[in-house]
C-alpha cells in the first residue's frame, strides 16, 4: 500500500504521508481536523486544518479546498489514522478530523 496520497484538486500534486505525521506530532496534537473550505487560501477560518496544511504545501492552486473526502479516505486506507471529531485550535469547536493511531 502506497504512503504517498494524491490530491484530487491538486494539480496533479501528491504528498507523503509521513510528511503529514510529522507535522501532526510537531503540532503537540495526535490529531488534525479536516477543515474543507470552498474558497480562497486567504479566506481559510481553520489555519491549523489539513485543508490550509495541504493548500500551503503541495497544492498548485492554493485557492482550491484540498482536504476532501476522498483524501481522508484515502488517508485512512494507510492504516496510520483513526476518524473522529476532534477540537478545533482556533473555534474550540468540534469537527470532524483524523488521529494518529
Amino acid at each position: 500500500m502506497s504512503n504517498i496520497i494524491r490530491l484530487p484538486y491538486g494539480g496533479g500534486a501528491s504528498f507523503d504521508v509521513q510528511l503529514l505525521i510529522d507535522h501532526i506530532s510537531k503540532s503537540d496534537r495526535d490529531y488534525i481536523i479536516q477543515g474543507q473550505q470552498n474558497g480562497k487560501r486567504a479566506d481559510q477560518t481553520k489555519p491549523y486544518s489539513l485543508d490550509v496544511w495541504l493548500r500551503d504545501n503541495f497544492a498548485r492552486n492554493p485557492d482550491t479546498k484540498q482536504a476532501t473526502n476522498e483524501v481522508i479516505c484515502e488517508l485512512l486506507k494507510t492504516g496510520f489514522f483513526r476518524k473522529g471529531e476532534f477540537k478545533c485550535p482556533t473555534s474550540g469547536r468540534y469537527c470532524k478530523g483524523i488521529q494518529i493511531r
